[in-house]
């Protein structure tokens, strides 16, 4: 079906072209018999040469309707339709000629009869060249015509006619070799035009659906060159990079190329090909946005040196801190979980140095939280530890870690403290009773005041080596120390095993005394003012 398409088409444009030269060659036919008119006048007979002349005027006359005929239903007929018309017309012109040979070839005037003989080839040349889009018709005029004067140059008997009429054989195997070569040339023309339509005609149709996808893909995409000039982008790059929806204007968008971007596109430039992945901030007035670019140097590439993908991932990134932060916090109070404490303190432990300074945990438990949980109820039970939490936050520095460990219990931790065990070591009771202390002031819930009491188990290092697992172990056994000995206290458990009770300390800095609110507010860690120094 494609094939039958193809011809079909090869053969309406052969009709085209061929119609396209006819009036011409109507018009240098008809010049061609004045002027055989003209210059045989004197050497003919008037009437026989006057009538050759109107039988070739009228012939020329129903070629010119023809031609206007097909111009005005050129597409109600098929093109085998306009063939024979044509071909009836060169066989009609052919024997005008070929009644000319016969009846206008002068006698015994060599000069009269080259020029009879030189007209012929003209008028066989011409059809030649109009008549090559239809082989059968330009056959049709150059054999008849010429074959016929061969044949009247052979009832000559001189023999300089016999050298002339292989002349004119040779000259008419000449045309018909010209005729085949020129149409096989067309045809040859008129198929790589056919196929390069084609061509262009499918590039437009996947340019634009690459358009189509190169604005409705949900990235921004642009082409740049090794000077950061930005040479071709899609719609959503300039939302993405400036804030602006539409296409930008490329000619000045170098100049606003944020820093960051620059850096990315530089890397995939210097990267030899390979893909470069990075992540920038963007802030356009006071909206934050995460980007995320791909970049590839492209060798060879005529309009640019690198190609681009911008996607929006500020979405993805707040939905992955989302993720991240309910892996790591417990939902109920806020604070960090047991998993997250646990990586924090190999972190710290990683960056301790021994000479300068100690880690200190602080393992809490609530004394009396089982009465109130039992009595009133787990509702109220969750508030306490909610209200616990917030006055746990708040009454540490913001560089110490508080977390709730599980249930009733919560862990602290103290960095900064000072290299020698010693000193840590009253630090962290320090603390820890100045905690007590501040517990002692009773909950404010639901129109009811409620007292908890800590036990505090408290043990410390200077090893950045040490286990963070068998730190927090070693923590919860002083806790439980404590409560074997009546809870409500401190104990210390330092890194040899041996336990350190907390003792009351004289206190110059008054602990809060207004009811507990659970409003944030800045405060400073109420610790002594000799032991304030080395804590901070």
């Amino acid at each position: 079906m494609i094939l039958s398409m193809l011809q079909k088409n090869m053969q309406k444009k052969l009709l085209e072209t061929l119609y396209r030269d006819l009036h011409h060659a109507i018009i240098a036919a008809w010049i061609s018999g004045l002027i055989l008119l003209y210059g045989l006048w004197p050497m003919t007979e008037h009437a026989v040469l006057s009538g050759w002349f109107l039988a070739l005027s009228l012939e020329l006359m129903v070629s010119l309707c023809v031609l206007r005929r097909y111009r005005r239903e050129g597409e109600r007929h098929p093109p085998h339709y306009w063939l024979g018309i044509t071909r009836r017309l060169t066989l009609f012109f052919a024997l005008i000629w070929i009644m000319g040979v016969f009846l206008l070839f002068p006698d015994h005037a060599p000069l009269y009869q080259s020029f009879f003989i030189i007209t012929i080839a003209g008028v066989t040349a011409g059809g030649t060249s109009t008549l090559s889009s239809d082989r059968v018709s330009a056959l049709i005029l150059n054999i008849g015509i010429l074959l016929a004067l061969t044949l009247r140059l052979l009832t000559e008997e001189a023999p300089i006619y016999r050298l002339e009429a292989l002349l004119v054989t040779i000259y008419m195997i000449m045309m018909v070799f010209i005729v085949l070569r020129l149409h096989h040339g067309k045809i040859a023309l008129l198929t790589e035009w056919q196929r390069t339509r084609q061509n262009a005609s499918r590039l437009a149709k996947s340019r634009e659906r690459l358009q189509f996808l190169f604005d409705s893909v949900p990235a921004g995409i642009f082409y740049y060159d090794r000077t950061m000039n930005v040479i071709e982008s899609n719609t959503l790059f300039g939302k993405l990079i400036f804030g602006r929806k539409g296409r930008i204007d490329l000619s000045t968008s170098n100049l606003l190329l944020p820093e960051a971007l620059r850096t990315v596109l530089r890397k995939a430039l210097d990267a030899s090909g390979r893909e470069v992945e990075e992540e920038i901030r963007i802030v356009h007035g006071n909206q934050t946005r995460w980007l995320r670019i791909k970049a590839k140097s492209i060798a060879g590439e005529e309009r640019g040196d690198g190609v681009a993908i911008v996607m929006d991932v500020t979405e993805e990134k707040k939905c992955m801190d989302r993720i991240r932060y309910q892996a790591e916090h417990d939902p109920l109070t806020r604070l960090p979980n047991r998993h997250y404490f646990v990586k924090k303190i190999a972190t710290r432990l990683r960056r301790l140095n021994p000479q300068s300074e100690s880690l200190g945990i602080l393992f809490v438990d609530l004394d009396n939280f089982k009465p109130i949980n039992d009595r009133y109820g787990h509702l109220l039970g969750d508030k306490v530890l909610q209200a616990v939490a917030r006055r746990l936050r708040h009454h540490f520095r913001r560089r110490d870690l508080v977390a709730r460990y599980g249930g009733d219990e919560f862990v602290i931790l103290i960095g900064k403290l000072p290299p020698t065990e010693p000193k840590a070591r009253d630090v962290l009771l320090s603390i820890a009773e100045h905690l007590l202390k501040h517990f002692d002031r009773p909950f404010s819930l639901d129109g009811r005041e409620y007292t908890i009491h800590l036990s505090i188990g408290v043990t410390l290092t200077h090893d950045p080596s040490h286990d963070p697992e068998a730190l927090i172990e070693r923590a919860d056994r002083a806790m439980y120390q404590v409560k074997s000995l009546g809870k409500h206290r401190v104990i210390c458990l330092d890194e040899t095993g041996r336990l350190y009770p907390g003792r009351e300390r004289r206190v110059p800095i008054l602990l809060r005394s207004e009811p507990f609110s659970s409003r944030p507010r800045k405060q400073s860690l109420p610790i002594p003012y000799e032991l304030a120094d080395n804590h901070q």
